[in-house]
């Protein structure tokens, strides 16, 4: 589900609940272009994990990174990306929706193929699932 970027700055802010049941499960806020970064909530091991990843090149098939990870062992929490001039996007989190947490390296966000840099929320599972994953998203907002 994703959103053309709408302004030269602004906040976009969301409060999930995850129902992630099969390891290598994923949700998250993501900001999506030729490149991406994302904040994503990772089922492992009966564990939620928050991770930030980054994909520099994701047209031409380039390697996803991994730079930040964190066992969070919770299925509830506010995830945050602000996006500053020059489409410099910085990814947040919080346990409480008041106090953030920037986690990852900033990120320039590039345009898509036919439109501008999106921003939203995902959620992917293994095709081989019996069960089923999804998200309970209670607000998602942009602010300026």
């Amino acid at each position: 589900l994703l959103q053309k970027f709408l302004a030269e700055t602004f906040t976009v802010s969301t409060k999930i609940d995850m129902h992630l049941r099969k390891p290598g499960s994923q949700a998250g806020l993501i900001v999506m272009g030729l490149d991406y970064a994302c904040i994503r909530i990772l089922q492992q091991d009966d564990n939620y994990y928050l991770e930030y990843a980054i994909c520099i090149g994701a047209e031409d098939n380039k390697e996803e990174i991994s730079t930040e990870k964190v066992l969070i062992n919770q299925k509830q929490i506010f995830l945050q990306v602000k996006i500053d001039k020059e489409a410099i996007c910085h990814f947040k989190y919080s346990f409480s929706g008041n106090d953030f947490i920037e986690i990852g390296k900033a990120f320039k966000a590039r345009e898509g193929k036919w439109i501008g840099a999106k921003v939203g929320l995902y959620c992917l599972a293994s095709n081989d699932s019996e069960k089923q994953n999804y998200v309970d998203v209670d607000w998602f907002r942009i602010t300026k």
